[in-house]
């Protein structure tokens, strides 16, 4: 809901709003785990500690959600043959949304495989300590808040594809000196490539699924169907890399959402409109002047 609201707001005004709004999701984290390792420090029990901050996000969950607009998300009902090829006006997905989706897959794998392994990566993977891990996962956190939070400037300088293009190649080369090089410094430095560059590529994908029906008459079903491919693999994906880390080490299991990665950036094309689409938007402002 907060993605397609988000969406409609950003094709209301023009203006890049789901890098910054994910941008709080990852500030969340980072102030969560900041909190979890104050309260343990400090011996509050956990129960305390969780009730606590469900009280809190209730509150604030109810006191905002009025903000919402309450027509976001329903079908249109305009009234006349629709100008749109079939495709785009279909709820179910059609050749672009689909590549936006894997997209948005391999960018979540990325987020995941952090989320869940990259303490882990550092404890067994280059003989760091638990502290030192721990750190370094809130170093990542903080990345990606910062790259979502400046990633309004970064999709109006680079547009779409290129912000996509050249982050999700940052982030598969932070990977690539994590899984593949010994020296700490290198390894820094892939965290915060990796955090930098896997912050734009989801809110990105939801903001070109938003904007791909013709009209916004099934927005509701293209976001949806984008995000729920990215949740998908950033609730599954790490689970299979525990598999194959299992096998073959954490470190070689890190080269599949690298993989991916690469995959996307390839794929990042499809996140601008088709010339058809940027012709006749050109046109009617050319008519509406």
């Amino acid at each position: 809901a907060l993605n397609l609201e988000a969406a409609a707001a950003e094709g209301d005004s023009g203006v890049p709003v789901l890098p910054p709004m994910h941008g709080c999701f990852s500030l969340g984290t980072t102030l969560g785990a900041i909190t979890g390792v104050g309260c343990a420090l400090t011996g509050v029990p956990v129960g305390a500690h969780l009730g606590v901050i469900a009280a809190l996000g209730a509150v604030v969950a109810a006191s905002q959600v009025r903000y919402l607009s309450p027509h976001t998300g329903r079908r249109s009902t305009r009234v006349g043959p629709d100008p749109a090829p079939a495709y785009e006006r279909r709820s179910w997905p059609d050749p672009r949304l689909l590549l936006i989706g894997v997209i948005a897959l391999a960018v979540g794998l990325g987020e995941g495989s952090a989320i869940d392994w990259l303490p882990l990566v550092m404890v067994d993977g280059h003989d760091a300590s638990v502290a030192t891990g721990a750190a370094v996962f809130a170093g990542f956190a903080a990345c990606m808040a910062v790259g979502r939070f400046a990633g309004g400037r970064v999709v109006r300088r680079l547009g779409r594809a290129g912000a996509v293009r050249w982050t999700t190649a940052a982030a598969a080369a932070g990977i690539g000196c994590i899984a593949l090089v010994d020296s700490l410094p290198v390894v820094t430095l892939g965290v915060v490539l990796w955090g930098l560059g896997i912050s734009l590529g989801f809110p990105v994908a939801i903001s070109a699924a938003g904007d791909s029906a013709y009209g916004g008459s099934n927005a509701a079903a293209r976001v949806s169907f984008v995000a729920v491919m990215g949740y998908v693999s950033l609730l599954t994906g790490p689970p299979t890399l525990g598999f194959v880390g299992e096998h073959h080490g954490l470190r070689a299991a890190l080269l599949l959402p690298l993989a991916l990665l690469v995959l996307a950036a390839v794929l990042s094309p499809a996140l601008d409109p088709p010339r058809r689409v940027r012709r006749s938007t050109a046109l009617a402002t050319v008519d509406a002047d």
